[in-house]
C-alpha cells in the first residue's frame, strides 16, 4: 500500500519543525528581526513543499 506524503516520517518531521519554528519566531522580540524570520519560514516551506513532490 502506498503512502501519501502524509504518512512520512520526513513529512511528519517537517511540520514539526515547522510548529516550533513559528512558535520561537511569534515572539515579539524575535519579530523585530523579520530577514531572519522570514528566510525560516521559507525555509521550512520550501521543506515540506520538496517531500510533498518526493513521494
Amino acid at each position: 500500500m502506498e503512502k501519501g506524503f502524509e504518512q512520512t516520517v520526513s513529512w511528519k518531521k517537517a511540520r514539526e519543525l515547522n510548529k516550533e519554528i513559528y512558535k520561537v519566531t511569534s515572539n515579539k522580540g524575535f519579530r523585530k528581526l523579520f530577514a531572519i524570520c522570514d528566510e525560516i519560514s521559507m525555509t521550512i516551506h520550501g521543506l515540506i513543499k520538496y517531500l510533498e513532490k518526493k513521494t
